[in-house]
């Protein structure tokens, strides 16, 4: 039996290289089809807030020791660096593993996560995309009083989400069995939701100006014969 905990996290995007969309070529019914997944890393650049993040993380996972033993736990696999500043990892698969006998829910993958249907493609017999592997994109909007009823979250395409944003990310803390009686505390992503994303925007909106040069002047073509 899994032991789960759902947790929320804020922190600013350091690593989104597994977001959707997704844009690499597979070949249909691959092996490593069960591995592909979608993710993110966040950090809080020293906040304390994250360092407290990190610090519950450590609690959780004593929680889980006490409940399936600390001889049968292994390590979290979470939490790692980004530079000087610990990160939080989080991530889930697109697909699941069928089981003879199992009733499940099937679910298709839209055009934001799998544009070019590459991943619908590859899918063979063995997997589905559940429930368990949907991850929802929302982004926070405030209205100009600021209020607290002020606050909407509407669903968002993941590719807004860019490095530097400041995101909640929300996920499901598990013990997965292993073999030999042992398990792993690993993060299930389950959400991510855009807090504040006006750094990046502005940098993407900076003008940049640039002169555009064909040819040589004079004065360059005099260098280049004298060469």
């Amino acid at each position: 039996e899994i032991e789960e905990l759902v947790v929320s996290v804020q922190g600013i995007i350091v690593g989104r290289d597994e977001l959707p969309p997704f844009m690499s070529k597979i070949s249909p019914n691959s092996k490593h089809l069960r591995y592909i997944r979608q993710g993110v890393s966040i950090t809080g650049l020293g906040t304390t807030s994250f360092a407290n993040a990190i610090e519950n993380l450590k609690k959780i996972y004593v929680i889980f020791s006490r409940s399936i033993g600390s001889a049968k736990l292994q390590g979290g696999t979470c939490t790692s660096m980004f530079g000087d500043y610990p990160t939080i990892e989080s991530f889930n698969r697109y697909f699941t593993a069928k089981k003879s006998g199992h009733r499940r829910q099937e679910y298709a993958l839209g055009v934001d996560i799998d544009p070019f249907g590459t991943l619908s493609s590859a899918l063979g017999a063995g997997y589905y995309h559940g429930e368990d592997n949907i991850v929802n994109y929302y982004e926070r909007t405030v209205d100009n009083d600021n209020s607290p009823t002020s606050h909407r979250y509407l669903p968002v395409a993941p590719v807004k989400m860019q490095i530097g944003d400041i995101v909640e990310v929300q996920m499901s803390l598990i013990a997965v069995p292993l073999r030999g009686g042992q398990f792993k505390m690993t993060s299930v992503l389950r959400g991510v939701t855009l807090m504040n994303g006006q750094l990046t925007q502005v940098a993407m909106e900076e003008p940049v100006k640039l002169k555009r040069k064909v040819g040589y002047g004079e004065e360059e073509v005099g260098k280049t014969r004298a060469k």
